[in-house]
């Protein structure tokens, strides 16, 4: 869970979280106080809600085997693109067929029988995390697109807000220049 989350803040996929190396010559070993408090009371909410693990076993099942199907899409296109590059697209597909035709299966399987029984929990959290996870990206792209289309935007105090709009303002003359080359922050 942490390195997943670790790796989408990476990829600005996932709101900033504060993340902590437990240990310094291994930059893997990473914590997430955040994630550690909501994992913890998603724990107990789920123990005190199904109350047995019998209960619990549709959620569990609807993860592991959508976790299946999502790894044999995933190594079709590692196929395609890094081991059978100059090959047709149907090859890496016809190499997975097999396999994605059984976790699909299991997958069926699962909706139909534990959905109702427990699998919904698996539904709702996927749900939730990709909201947010879209909702932030679509904020990221947004916020960047708002800020690389400023032609000439000023803060408060009449000063270029952006670097973009420096190098503007010092074309069009509006930024005074003197001989020889400095850089004066204030």
């Amino acid at each position: 869970c942490f390195s997943l989350l670790s790796q989408a803040v990476t990829l600005n996929l996932f709101p900033k979280l504060k993340v902590l190396n437990t240990d310094p010559r291994n930059a893997g070993q990473i914590y997430i106080p955040e994630i550690n408090f909501l994992l913890g009371v998603g724990t107990i909410v789920l123990v005190l809600a199904f109350q047995s693990s019998e209960k619990l076993a549709g959620a569990y099942g609807i993860a592991v085997v959508t976790a299946f199907c999502t790894t044999s899409v995933l190594l079709t296109g590692i196929l395609y693109y890094c081991k059978w590059p100059k090959v047709s697209w149907f090859v890496p597909v016809l190499a997975v067929t097999p396999f994605f035709i059984a976790d699909l299966l299991f997958l069926f399987s699962n909706l139909i029988f534990k959905f109702l029984k427990g699998g919904w929990v698996t539904a709702i959290l996927a749900v939730i995390i990709t909201s947010v996870m879209l909702c932030w990206r679509f904020g990221k792209l947004a916020t960047t697109k708002a800020r690389n289309n400023e032609s000439f935007a000023m803060t408060q105090q009449g000063l270029p807000a952006t670097f973009e709009s420096l190098a503007d303002a010092m074309r069009s003359g509006k930024i005074k220049r003197g001989n020889g080359m400095g850089v004066y922050l204030s």
